[in-house]
Order: C-alpha cells, then sequence, then structure tokens
C-alpha cells in the first residue's frame, strides 16, 4: 500500500519523497515507491515494448515496487530554498536548472538502472 505524504514530505519532478529525500526510507518509515511507479512501464518505454516477452517479464520484475532500488533526491539535485505550491524547487546538479525536466525525469532514471533506454 503507497505511503501517504505528511508534513516534510514533498514533491519534485512528479514523484513524492520523505523529509530526507528519499522515496523509501527506514527513518520515517516511508514508502513512495509504489505511488511513484508509472501504472504502465511498457506504456512509457517504446524500448522496452519491443523487447521478447520473456525478457519484458524479467524487467518488469525487476521494476516491481517492492524490489526496485528506491531514488534519492538528493543525488539529483539541491534544494534551492525556494518553493512552488508548498514543494520545494530543485536545481539540477548536472545543469543548475531549477526543476530540470530531463535530471527530474525519475522513470527514465528507473528505466536505466534496469538496461533500458528511456
Amino acid at each position: 500500500m503507497p505511503a501517504m505524504p505528511t508534513t516534510g514530505d514533498f514533491v519534485v519532478g512528479d514523484f513524492m519523497f520523505c523529509e530526507h529525500g528519499n522515496e523509501y526510507c527506514h527513518d520515517c518509515p516511508r514508502d513512495f515507491r509504489p505511488g511513484n511507479n508509472p501504472s504502465d512501464w511498457l506504456e512509457i518505454s517504446e524500448q522496452l515494448r519491443n523487447l521478447p516477452e520473456e525478457q519484458q517479464e524479467r524487467v518488469l520484475e525487476r521494476l516491481d515496487d517492492d524490489v526496485r532500488v528506491p531514488l534519492r533526491v538528493y543525488n539529483f539535485g539541491i534544494d534551492t530554498s525556494r518553493s512552488k505550491d508548498g514543494d520545494p524547487i530543485f536545481s539540477c546538479l548536472k545543469h543548475s536548472i531549477d526543476d530540470c525536466e530531463d535530471c527530474f525525469d525519475f522513470p527514465k532514471h528507473i528505466l536505466q538502472s534496469v538496461g533500458i533506454k528511456a
């Protein structure tokens, strides 16, 4: 069951993170992976759709909520100490762009972590 947001939780790039910047946190404890995962990985990845069915199944198993490696937003950017609609504005580490659509495209990073080019 997806974690419900509480005070201190925030959204970056449409993904929810705990106050520590984690998608899954032992300290809180919070696990936002079920709510963050796209409902259909095949819909967002042409490369994944084009894999043989058996290989698709193996990759999809690695993308399962309880299995996939959780994200830490601070690996991608820094909090600018500014906010928009109650959520912090993050600036990416790579380009120093606020709310960078490339760096904070978390589904893309998740797919890349299992060897799928997004």
